[in-house]
């Protein structure tokens, strides 16, 4: 079961939205719940996923390892989420590329847990060549690649 105890979704919008739970859940229990977060504007009938969101925070309580091992595990559910949710024409292709956008990984394990967010391309590839979390960040975009063919 992965578990995870808070997600903080900041929108491009300035819509804060913030889920809190006493008790850890099952992330893949929630994944409809979480995608319908993500995904709530449309333009002409499609929906934009892509810039929609600006920073993501998933809170996991544990140790480094596990947290690692949870916070891959809640960035491809948000991918099948994802890939479930929006309509057949829109690409699989680009469903990756926008979800690959936001969902780069900070390599800071904090006191209380994980942070996932959206930053510049230089830190990114500094943490990629040799970061706390650098190996979960390749694993990620190949897995999440994986899931989406």
């Amino acid at each position: 079961m992965n578990k995870i105890d808070a997600i903080w979704i900041k929108s491009c919008e300035r819509t804060l939205y913030f889920a809190k739970f006493n008790q850890q859940f099952d992330i893949n229990q929630y994944k409809d719940y979480i995608a319908s977060s993500l995904i709530n504007v449309s333009y002409q009938n499609q929906i934009i996923v892509s810039q929609k969101i600006e920073e993501i925070m998933v809170f996991i309580f544990g140790d480094k390892q596990s947290n690692e091992i949870y916070l891959v595990e809640a960035l491809l559910a948000v991918v099948r989420s994802l890939h479930h949710a929006l309509p057949e024409s829109i690409s699989q292709d680009e469903i990756l590329s926008n979800f690959l956008n936001f969902a780069t990984i900070i390599s800071e394990t904090i006191d209380h847990g994980c942070i996932l967010t959206d930053i510049p391309p230089e830190i990114f590839k500094k943490e990629e060549s040799g970061g706390i979390m650098s190996g979960m960040i390749g694993g990620v975009k190949f897995l999440a690649k994986t899931i989406l063919q």
